[in-house]
């Protein structure tokens, strides 16, 4: 079979669908991959393991009438030209224009991955952030009614979608999680002492602001508590200018050591993990902090509230809720012995939850590959 995969960022097609697509290699299909301006570095990777690279022009962020109808029309004539059996599309654009693209060219068999809903759906409903949603929404029912199947990585997703009519129930399939690679992320010794890591995209979203200001408070009761911020600054509405990025970090609590390729040395450094987001998919950076046997502290909210059992792997606290945060990471600060407990907990949960096999596996099934 021919297969299409179309996503928003090319790096992802390495590091999150790597698996799915050396799969489907395995089972002999031939493989497109789909994204805008991939590096050479992510073009060679993908041709490593047999799967040819297509640039769609996609601008990931706003909705610019004539941008998206030139990713609509570049991604039809694509499919019109590669005639593809199947379809994987991911991520809000792709899988809005690309669905739309794929009926237009007469291809019956789309799989759509909703992984989160995002900035549109965390910000409040009154003016343009109520418009933006009710247009996403609007194009979410149409290109929906396209997809064989649509994947969802909380419970929490799937019932919107289905309450607001966006789909049909028996369209939607809930995943638990995207999966990792349990021994490239395996348990590794704790610091000798108590430290907090966060990795994010540095958008508002992500609670980046909740996470520096919580540390503000633990430095001055606890000062030789560590706290490091991993992430960089990204394309997006609610984005930390960089201006914005010195003035939080100006009292110099938190040690920001910008993007890494490899979280694992961040990860492995730390004793908690920490991601204080509004609403999230299900995140990949908690998945593989768990799987380095690493106590959670996340927000009780759609796709974060999945990962942890409350005492158990990790701590839940209401978003947007700064004290809640500190009392939070001040628990495994007089508590200690709670680092090693739960982070245990954590890995045995990676374990039975969050293998990149198992997922790949029943998403590949999904599609009758």
């Amino acid at each position: 079979m021919k297969i299409v995969v179309f996503g928003n960022y090319p790096r992802w097609l390495i590091q999150f669908r790597g698996p799915m697509l050396k799969k489907m290699k395995e089972k002999g299909h031939c493989v497109y991959a789909c994204a805008p301006f991939a590096s050479e570095d992510v073009k060679t990777q993908l041709s490593d393991i047999g799967v040819k690279y297509t640039h769609i022009p996609l601008f990931r962020e706003g909705l610019n009438p004539l941008n998206e109808l030139k990713t609509l029309i570049c991604f039809y004539l694509f499919l019109l030209k590669i005639k593809p059996d199947c379809l994987f599309v991911y991520t809000v654009k792709p899988v809005i224009f690309g669905s739309f693209a794929a009926k237009l060219a007469g291809i019956n068999k789309i799989v759509s991955m909703i992984e989160g809903l995002g900035f549109v759906y965390t910000e409040s409903d009154s003016g343009s952030s109520s418009w933006l949603k009710f247009c996403v929404n609007f194009l979410y029912r149409i290109s929906l009614k396209f997809s064989s199947k649509i994947l969802f990585l909380n419970q929490d997703d799937y019932s919107y979608f289905s309450d607001s009519k966006l789909i049909d129930k028996n369209q939607g399939v809930v995943l638990d999680g995207t999966g990792v690679d349990l021994e490239y992320y395996c348990p590794v010794p704790l610091p000798e002492r108590i430290s907090f890591v966060m990795i994010a995209r540095l958008i508002k979203e992500k609670g980046v602001y909740e996470y520096v200001r919580a540390a503000e408070i633990i430095k001055d009761e606890f000062p030789w508590v560590e706290f490091t911020l991993v992430g960089w600054i990204d394309e997006h509405p609610s984005s930390f200018s960089l201006k914005e990025l010195g003035q939080l970090l100006a009292k110099g609590c938190v040690n920001y050591v910008g993007r890494l390729e490899d979280v694992r040395p961040a990860i492995r450094g730390a004793s908690v993990y920490v991601l204080p987001s509004y609403r999230e998919g299900l995140p990949r950076t908690i998945q593989e902090a768990m799987a380095m046997a690493r106590p959670i502290i996340t927000t009780d909210v759609p796709g974060c509230r999945q990962t942890v059992v409350n005492g158990v792997n990790g701590f839940k606290v209401p978003p947007r809720n700064i004290q809640k945060l500190a009392e939070a990471m001040k628990k495994f600060i007089i508590n200690p012995e709670l680092v090693g407990k739960m982070g245990y907990q954590s890995r045995i949960m990676a374990v039975s939850r969050f293998n990149k096999d198992d997922i790949t596996e029943k998403i590949m099934k999904i599609m009758e590959l």
